[in-house]
């Protein structure tokens, strides 16, 4: 019997390219279809900065798409694929309001500081065989991400509610080796980008109110 596939966070410069990823930001919440007689839209929705916000059925497939991290060119060529209208619109307005984010591997605090990331999987320790090696992992789908100690105490301090500024700020404060805090900031690009990739977190942060007013 095969083993459960791994994702190591020693390949993440790959999946970061410099022109960077876009990511969903927010938790879905589907598509509710108005009861029979009533004269509506169907209108989705997803739980981003605070409140529900409401989009419509293209904009919620193009966000879907952007629950994996993507290139934008990708990202526009699937939403094709899928006979979504207007992607190629719908994204720079999603980028805009908030519900998309570039992620760059250049990134820091200045650009995800106020990023939340809400966790859906379960942090296993390191590997008794390879102690330098800590993992996160989901038991139903049998998949395995791997870590560096750094990135595995960020992922620790992940809760839905502490920023990643908190969260790095705490890793810098205890991780007595670390002499200079760009070191936990480097990690937390690719980071996001494997924990999303392996659907392990959800991804949340500031949204312009205004653009669903």
């Amino acid at each position: 019997m095969a083993g459960p596939a791994t994702i190591s966070g020693a390949a993440a410069t790959d999946v970061l390219p410099a022109e960077g990823l876009l990511v969903a930001v927010g938790v879905p919440k589907g598509v509710i279809v108005p009861a029979p007689g009533i004269i509506l839209e169907p209108t989705a929705w997803v739980h981003a900065g605070g409140a529900q916000r409401p989009l419509s059925p293209d904009e919620y497939g193009v966000w879907t798409l952007a629950l994996a991290p993507r290139r934008q060119a990708d990202l526009l060529q699937l939403a094709a694929e899928i006979d979504i209208e207007g992607a190629e619109t719908i994204v720079p307005a999603m980028l805009d309001a908030g519900l998309l984010m570039r992620v760059l591997p250049t990134d820091g605090a200045n650009e995800m500081g106020d990023v939340r990331m809400i966790p859906v999987a379960i942090g296993a320790g390191n590997d008794p065989s390879r102690p330098e090696v800590w993992r996160v992992y989901d038991p139903a789908r049998e998949m395995t991400l791997e870590l560096d100690a750094v990135s595995f105490g960020i992922w620790g301090e992940l809760d839905g509610a502490n920023t990643l500024a908190s969260a790095c700020q705490t890793v810098i404060e205890t991780f007595t080796a670390i002499e200079d805090k760009s070191i936990v900031w480097s990690r937390v690009p690719e980071l996001v980008v494997l924990l999303m990739t392996a659907r392990y977190a959800f991804l949340d942060g500031p949204v312009d109110d205004a653009a669903f007013e």
